[in-house]
């Protein structure tokens, strides 16, 4: 009788010990499973890290050994008239590189402006005009597109001018304060082949008709994209 009541229970313990080693086993490799799946997460963290750490020292580069153009001095007016029927202006604008490196295809495109509303409009049409002037082509028979860039070249610490003679002043109504504002946009290429610019903005600080020529202009507004 005890050895057919012990029948089961023996079956029993049989059956449970290997339940519980396969619950270990699982147990095991949830762990397992757990342990490869942050490893995999600290690793494309770590590839993460590794590219914008790349990135940066890439921008750092560039921006250490690239060219930085700027107006280095403040424009100065020589001519100027604000008759509504015959507005015109003449200045003169000297362009710094400021950095590291040649700076290539450099162009350069400027209004005068009296209103306030034609400020934006102004600013970004010169750098449109300086962009079209750096990217020009045209189709020759026999060669097809040729590459026919204006602008020059600007070495590091050198300077260039330039003369804007009787620039016509867009819309000076009479009804409207007498402030001059100069706008005007900077392209230009770097060693790399990357496109950069420069926006500037000088005004006449107050009543332009009251200026004494030869003048400076006062700066308004300088950004140089980093980029």
């Amino acid at each position: 009788m005890s050895q057919t009541s012990d029948s089961p229970n023996r079956i029993f313990r049989k059956l449970i010990v290997p339940l519980k080693r396969l619950r270990l086993v699982e147990k095991y490799q949830l762990f397992f499973t757990a342990v490869v799946a942050f490893s995999t997460v600290v690793a494309m963290c770590s590839t993460i890290v590794a590219v914008f750490q790349l990135k940066e020292t890439h921008r750092d580069l560039v921006v250490s050994q690239r060219p930085w153009l700027g107006v280095s001095q403040p424009i100065e007016l020589s001519g100027l008239s604000l008759d509504p029927k015959d507005a015109k202006a003449s200045y003169t604008i000297k362009v710094k590189n400021f950095g590291a490196s040649v700076a290539t295809h450099v162009n350069l495109s400027t209004r005068a402006v009296v209103r306030s509303d034609q400020i934006y409009p102004a600013k970004k049409l010169t750098c449109e005009e300086a962009v079209s002037a750096m990217r020009a082509t045209t189709f020759v028979p026999g060669q097809g597109v040729v590459d026919k860039s204006g602008g020059g070249a600007i070495f590091p610490s050198q300077e260039g001018e330039a003369q804007v003679g009787n620039l016509r002043i867009e819309r000076p109504d009479a009804d409207v304060s007498k402030l001059l504002f100069v706008v005007g946009c900077i392209e230009y290429d770097d060693q790399f082949g990357e496109i950069h610019q420069t926006q500037f903005m000088y005004w006449s600080g107050g009543d332009a008709t009251a200026l004494k020529l030869p003048t400076q202009l006062t700066p308004f507004l300088t950004s140089n994209n980093p980029e």
